[in-house]
């Protein structure tokens, strides 16, 4: 039987990616990463809130030198709808002629990974590249040099492994999608 879950705002979720096949993913991008940079020292960038959990699970498989530094970039300004005006916040590390890797959740329509890109590739790094859990290709509205992509899935809401509706259920440790009930 599919495992459900409904919130206090009355919407309703099915499961739609098991734990299992989230670490299968994990491994798999830990482990192109780990031979595309072998010999290097890379700068992990991790974008939150969301990507806490997939850039935790992954850095845990990342077996090269890395630092890792954290920003906060916002494009959800309603509970359910992204749209294109970005805020990013400041970071610690100077991002100079280092190797660079932005590690995000999710690409819906690819406003925030644009912005990023062009705002941290203005601090000239040697090179900038993404690691995504996740991207929504038929939303996609920009033109992003994505290297490393865990999974994609077709227009869904999801919450669940950093996802959230409201801010609520970042905490499950599965993918859900909203049910149409």
């Amino acid at each position: 039987m599919e495992e459900s879950i409904k919130f206090a705002k009355g919407k309703k979720f099915a499961k739609y990616i098991a734990k299992e096949q989230i670490e299968e993913i994990n491994t798999v991008l830990a482990d192109r990463i780990n031979k595309d940079y072998a010999g290097k020292k890379v700068l992990f960038i991790v974008v939150m809130k969301g990507a806490m959990f997939f850039a935790s699970d992954l850095l845990r498989k990342i077996t090269i030198d890395c630092e890792i530094d954290f920003l906060i970039a916002k494009s959800y300004f309603n509970e359910m709808v992204a749209n294109e005006n970005v805020k990013i916040s400041n970071m610690q590390y100077s991002l100079e002629n280092r190797d660079v890797v932005i590690i995000e959740d999710l690409i819906d329509t690819g406003g925030t990974m644009k912005k990023l890109f062009d705002t941290l590739q203005k601090q000239n790094p040697a090179s900038l590249e993404a690691v995504v859990f996740l991207t929504k290709p038929d939303n996609i509205r920009h033109s992003l040099p994505l290297k490393y992509v865990g999974i994609e899935v077709p227009n869904l809401f999801v919450i669940g492994y950093g996802f959230d509706y409201a801010e609520i259920g970042r905490n499950l440790p599965d993918i859900y999608m909203l049910a149409n009930d």
